[in-house]
């Protein structure tokens, strides 16, 4: 199922619920969010948007496909890591926000992802110091995995440039 099908479920049992006259379920006491819940929804939103940028990017490269759908791919897992942290956190769940990729051209949307990851390791690595042991490490991890991800691009725009 996509994810958007997903959210379309995630209120299902609440409005069922209500449907049938049933008193809702007490709500579990939720934290007060901190700078670290805000910086865990920028990282997921940025996981989010990633993702659609590699799987638009993919519908317009079909030699690079499979390699795009496979990052689009780690970028949803890479979401889900940190939306478990921001639960463990918060006590809450993060949802994808909307949005869509827009390139000129797929080099430029090659560029454009090359740069995301870029940023985003290092803005992984900055929250992993103010972190608790736990999701330091998760950070640590996710960062590592993002800039494997800038190599594979760096690879890929090579490959577009060196040609013969």
């Amino acid at each position: 199922m996509d994810e958007e099908l997903l959210c379309g479920l995630e209120n299902f049992e609440a409005v069922w619920r209500r449907v049938r006259g049933e008193a809702p379920p007490a709500v579990p006491a939720r934290t007060v969010p901190t700078p670290q819940s805000h910086t865990l929804c920028a990282l997921m939103d940025e996981k989010c948007a990633q993702s659609r940028l590699y799987a638009a990017l993919a519908r317009c490269c079909g030699p690079l496909r499979s390699e795009l759908e496979r990052l689009a791919r780690e970028e949803r897992r890479q979401f889900r890591a940190l939306q478990l942290e921001y639960f463990l956190i918060t006590g809450a769940c993060h949802s994808a926000g909307a949005g869509c990729a827009h390139f000129t051209d797929v080099k430029s949307g090659l560029r454009m992802a090359w740069l995301q990851e870029k940023e985003s390791a290092a803005a992984l690595e900055r929250a992993a110091l103010s972190a608790e042991a736990t999701l330091r490490e998760t950070l640590l991890r996710l960062a590592k995995e993002d800039e494997a991800h800038a190599r594979t691009l760096y690879a890929v725009l090579r490959s577009c440039f060196c040609t013969d």
